[in-house]
């Protein structure tokens, strides 16, 4: 085994006993220098071990070390659209990319992005008593009693579907809605704005959320979780846990062995979002997610969910942390023109805000009208086809 003691990786932390070199040479032009971090991959027969001091060792390593370090903050991307044209123009360029970005639509430009269960909660209640304790009330009593008005429900199991189901209906977690679509976005944006208030449209690059997850997870220690999702502090009515629910087995805690993708050094996607949506996840980070049970409201809207994983912070918290994303971002401008500048855009973005002003509301609402975008189509149930009558009678602006 080569000393490794100079080595950039040994820097990043990395076991030295995991770190194997050598050079494979393909050609008589080229070699190829491999750092594998999993000894029990054979290397192949005509490989030649080499020492850490080799300069073919030190140049390949060090570019693995320097995409490892962190990288300077993302400012978020501020545009405005002049014309319904610049919305089909941008939708036409993004949507033709895979995977496609998530979308949300807010009906003041001024919001911030917020869960509904965060929103105004008073700061105390959130970093000393913890939301988790409000989420696992509300899933033990929505399981305690739905299954009286629904016929067919998720796996007791399965959090994020019944977190999922809970959302669409109205009830606060710290899910954030999103959309694939971006005109149901823009639906949802203008669905109750208010007179002479511009609206916004929230645009995230799935695959950079995705890809910086791996980062996010390099790093991964002991101090990326807590022993329990639970504080002493208590606000409000202490709650009981009813019988029988509170003597069933208790999931273990997870380590970070446990949510380790086998030899592979970062941690796995889905046990990492299970560990997170329990209340175990400490480090501010962000997933996308949709549920494996699909309510019919969350099918026909394209939706999914952007799923902070330490709810005592902030959505913006995690958000920011995961993607180093600075929020205040550039100065607003137009959406480009032109095919070019507009496919640059779509392969640099982290996220963008889009201003929606209100002179163009009612010409596009008129517009989601002929695509078939409405309360009837996306809410289809009796809610959604009485808001649709009531829809009728323009009201704030709607």
């Amino acid at each position: 085994m080569p000393d490794v003691s100079d080595d950039p990786s040994a820097q990043a932390g990395v076991d030295k006993e995991l770190i194997v070199y050598w050079c494979l040479f393909e050609d008589e032009a080229k070699t190829k220098i491999k750092a594998m971090y999993a000894p029990t991959i054979p290397h192949p027969d005509d490989a030649e071990p080499l020492p850490s001091s080799d300069p073919r060792v030190a140049s390949e390593l060090q570019k693995c070390w320097a995409a490892m370090q962190p990288k300077p903050l993302h400012k978020l991307k501020r545009f405005s659209i002049q014309t319904i044209d610049d919305l089909f123009r941008l939708a036409n360029q993004f949507d033709t990319g895979i995977p496609k970005p998530l979308y949300r639509g807010q009906s003041s430009y001024e919001w911030p992005l917020e869960t509904r269960l965060e929103r105004n909660v008073p700061e105390f209640v959130r970093t000393e008593t913890g939301l988790e304790v409000y989420e696992y009330r509300v899933l033990t009593e929505a399981q305690r009693r739905l299954h009286s008005f629904v016929e067919k429900l998720p796996d007791d199991g399965d959090l994020l579907s019944w977190l999922a189901l809970l959302r669409h209906n109205g009830v606060p977690t710290r899910l954030l809605d999103a959309t694939r679509s971006l005109y149901v976005a823009c639906y949802f944006a203008l669905r109750d704005a208010r007179p002479n208030c511009d609206a916004a449209i929230w645009i995230f690059n799935r695959m950079s959320i995705d890809s910086e997850f791996t980062t996010w997870s390099h790093g991964a220690d002991s101090s990326y979780l807590r022993s329990s999702p639970f504080t002493v502090a208590q606000y409000g009515d202490p709650y009981y846990w009813p019988m029988p629910k509170s003597q069933r087995d208790r999931t273990s805690p997870p380590t970070i062995d446990s949510l380790r993708a086998g030899e592979i050094p970062w941690l796995d996607y889905a046990a990492t979002l299970d560990a997170g949506l329990r209340g175990y996840i400490e480090t501010p980070g962000l997933a996308v997610a949709e549920p494996f049970w699909l309510s019919r409201r969350l099918d026909v809207q394209q939706g999914a969910f952007l799923i902070p994983f330490n709810i005592r912070l902030g959505f913006q918290q995690n958000l920011m942390s995961h993607l180093r994303l600075d929020l205040e971002g550039s100065s607003e401008s137009d959406v480009p023109q032109n095919q070019q500048d507009l496919f640059e855009l779509w392969g640099s973005f982290k996220v963008i805000k889009l201003r929606i002003p209100f002179a163009l509301h009612i010409l596009l609402r008129i517009k989601l009208e002929s695509m078939n975008i409405r309360e009837l189509t996306l809410f289809p149930d009796l809610e959604g086809a009485l808001a649709h009558l009531s829809g009728f009678l323009p009201v704030n602006g709607r």
